[in-house]
């Protein structure tokens, strides 16, 4: 019989909690709505800009965890908080990075304030990547500094936020689809078996 060690089985619970297209879909509506704040020359992110952060913990309760609940039995309520508190702090810290650094210039960035941006965008996606296995965050990293050096050359640096939360907007889709398909909801399942 071949058990699983029990870090083994937390990485694979956590892979799978974070399969949902979730945080592709939340990262890219941020991304989306600041791009319309960089568009508009806001010198701080409006209010608008902070909502779908707030959605996040709302889409993994009541989408991601009664789907997974079977399989996330060796996990505790404290790891499944975590492993939904630590991306939306994440956003909120980004966001509040791109603002300084994209909207205020409160770097002192000048011309390079747009690459500045797209370089930490590129960071930031490295840790889902990284910490979760979540292999579409690389894809985001390199869009990202590729955008970030068109935008010096001569992309708009809002079109270059746009490019980036539309490929994030439209991954995240495509996961959900697929996360709902191969999971469905509790209800669906005793349906089908009566």
């Amino acid at each position: 019989m071949n058990k699983k060690s029990p870090n083994t089985a937390v990485k694979e619970a956590l892979y799978l909690f974070h399969q949902d297209g979730a945080l592709d879909l939340i990262a890219g509506a941020t991304l989306l709505n600041f791009g319309f704040d960089v568009l508009g020359g806001a010198e701080t992110t409006s209010l608008f800009t902070w909502i779908p952060i707030l959605l996040y913990s709302s889409l993994k309760n009541k989408n991601t965890l009664p789907k997974l609940t079977p399989y996330l039995k060796n996990v505790s309520d404290k790891q499944l908080r975590l492993w939904t508190i630590i991306p939306s702090v994440g956003l909120v810290l980004l966001l509040i990075l791109l603002g300084i650094i994209m909207l205020s210039d409160g770097l002192n960035l000048g011309e390079m304030r747009t690459m500045a941006g797209f370089a930490f965008i590129a960071l930031i996606c490295l840790i889902p990547a990284l910490w979760v296995g979540l292999k579409q965050y690389f894809i985001y990293a390199g869009v990202a500094f590729a955008l970030g050096l068109l935008s010096l050359l001569f992309l708009p640096s809002a079109w270059s936020v746009f490019i980036i939360a539309t490929l994030m907007l439209f991954f995240g889709g495509r996961m959900m689809m697929r996360f709902s398909r191969d999971y469905p909801q509790p209800e669906e399942i005793k349906a089908d078996e009566n």
